[in-house]
């Protein structure tokens, strides 16, 4: 009896192995992305300004509005770059940003020749990141600037710890050292 619930949990096992094998067979190979998600300009491009003009074209850049409502990581969305109290969105930095003026305009002024755009400040940002032809443009304004990079200075401090002996403040590491010692 015991070989016979053996052999069928064995047959059992094999089944499920195999269905495995056969809904998951596509998986096990390399598959390229598809050519609407792909430029070709990023093909050759340092990672890091490949990362930021993705996080730019999703709305997941290291800019203060990301930073303070989805990370909580700093408290003001206010531009850190020209620090005049506007909110450093993509628009700003894009367009009005006073730290980065003069990469600003070469930007514009080169996506308006390839695009043919007569008036290309007019246009929204998503418009810039969905024209395969601007994506150059874009990728030398990202390596000529730090925009979609944290400026030193900007994130909190960790978050401090209150000791129960008498109220002093620790940080998170310093709490793990006395933990150790």
């Amino acid at each position: 009896m015991t070989y016979l619930k053996r052999q069928a949990t064995e047959a059992k096992t094999r089944g499920t192995k195999e269905w495995i094998v056969e809904r998951t067979k596509q998986r096990w190979s390399y598959i390229p992305p598809r050519k609407p998600g792909f430029r070709k300009e990023l093909k050759n491009e340092r990672k890091a300004v490949a990362l930021r003009y993705y996080q730019l074209l999703t709305g997941h850049a290291l800019i203060a509005p990301f930073l303070k409502d989805k990370l909580k990581k700093t408290d003001s969305d206010q531009c850190w770059w020209c620090e005049t109290g506007e909110k450093q969105t993509r628009e700003h930095l894009f367009k009005l940003c006073k730290r980065w003026k003069t990469e600003i305009n070469v930007l514009w002024a080169t996506v308006g020749k390839k695009l043919g755009w007569k008036r290309s400040r007019n246009k929204k940002i998503s418009e810039l990141f969905r024209k395969e032809e601007a994506t150059g443009a874009v990728l030398q304004f990202l390596k000529d600037t730090d925009v979609g990079k944290i400026k030193k200075g900007v994130l909190r401090p960790p978050t401090p710890y209150w000791d129960d002996d008498g109220g002093s403040v620790t940080s998170e590491k310093e709490k793990e050292r006395e933990r150790i010692s």
